[in-house]
């Protein structure tokens, strides 16, 4: 209810159409660039290898994309999480229901801040569980 609320899925539907499009034009114009046929040694003109090979750049290019990604969607967790919490006035709750979720799909705990950093589209639960006791004390640390 939360990302409803506050506006995350139709901004995030947005940024995926946008994406999309963004991605489309790219792609097109990869597999007319002949350059990039001959930079893996292949006969330029097979749209079949200039898609391949399209994919092959931009999974490196989405490499430096990712984590900004990643960065926003775990910055809206939090929100939500706020959003949560100012409605209900239940952090136990909501804590209880986040920790329940992690049990039964077997999820990690926690990796590495690094992965975290680059990957994870949610904030790991003890993060998250130590930014809704700041709020149970009055704080307004912000967290992202």
């Amino acid at each position: 209810a939360g990302h409803f609320k506050l506006g995350h899925i139709w901004k995030g539907s947005i940024v995926s159409a946008v994406t999309s499009l963004v991605l489309f034009f790219v792609i097109q114009q990869l597999i007319h660039w002949e350059d990039l046929y001959t930079s893996f040694q292949a006969a330029p003109g097979n749209l079949g290898i200039g898609l391949i090979l399209a994919m092959l750049v931009l999974d490196q290019v989405n490499f430096f994309f990712s984590p900004l990604g990643a960065y926003f969607s775990r910055r809206n967790e939090y929100a939500a999480d706020r959003f949560s919490i100012q409605t209900t006035g239940d952090i136990d709750a909501l804590a209880n229901g986040l920790k329940r979720l992690v049990t039964e799909n077997l999820a990690t705990l926690q990796h590495h801040p690094l992965y975290t950093l680059l990957h994870d589209t949610h904030p790991p639960l003890p993060d998250r569980i130590a930014a809704m006791e700041v709020l149970r004390s009055g704080g307004t640390k912000s967290t992202g």
